[in-house]
């Protein structure tokens, strides 16, 4: 009679252990966020953002070596909205991504390269550049007519 007592207690905890386990669902899914440049290059260490529109929380992360972030644990209320952001390209976004219970979704942004910044300086002297259009001595064309051409290009002619 024990040992029955005994069966009856080890099947009663084995179904109260088993049954919370196997009812368990995962309420997170994870995202991953592939960058690659116009020509389908990967770009490391460029900047990912993930934001839940619903409830404003942002993740970051930064891709690797194979040029993806992998973002876990992402809650499932709300849309995401993905910005990839690096030197020397423009940011994009990918807007209205819906995830599921359990899902790995994947991501795949294509930066363009940007034109970047560039800037002149010019170094002059005290009193400035010229601005008149006269440099030079003005040549007529008598005097051009005048001048010999022997050994001279004709090119090196005004």
């Amino acid at each position: 009679m024990l040992k029955h007592y005994l069966f009856l207690i080890c099947a009663l905890i084995a179904t109260f252990i088993a049954k919370p386990v196997a009812a368990q669902s995962p309420n997170t899914a994870t995202m991953i966020v592939t960058v690659v440049d116009q020509n389908s290059a990967i770009v490391k260490d460029a900047k990912v953002s993930v934001v839940n529109t619903a409830t404003g929380a942002v993740r970051d992360a930064v891709t690797g070596e194979e040029g993806s972030a992998t973002i876990a644990a992402l809650s499932l209320t709300g849309e995401y909205k993905v910005t990839v952001a690096m030197t020397g390209f423009t940011a994009e976004d990918v807007n209205g991504l819906t995830l599921r219970a359990g899902q790995t979704a994947t991501v795949k942004v294509k930066l363009v390269a940007s034109g970047g910044k560039s800037e002149v300086t010019v170094y002059g002297t005290a009193e400035g550049v010229r601005a008149d259009p006269q440099i030079g001595l003005p040549l007529d064309s008598k005097r051009i007519d005048e001048t010999p051409i022997i050994g001279r290009k004709a090119s090196t002619l005004p």
